[in-house]
């Protein structure tokens, strides 16, 4: 979970060519761990 959580939105764009990645798709798959886990996570 923090590789997927950090604040620069890592591997956004790719290297090599490849296909730029989608930030909406980046940003559910964080809120959906923040409802899961939200509540047992520390600060």
């Amino acid at each position: 979970m923090p590789g997927n959580a950090t604040h620069n939105l890592h591997n956004l764009l790719t290297l090599r060519g490849a296909l730029v990645r989608d930030p909406h798709v980046w940003s559910e798959y964080l809120t959906e761990a923040i409802a899961r886990y939200g509540d047992a996570a520390t600060p």
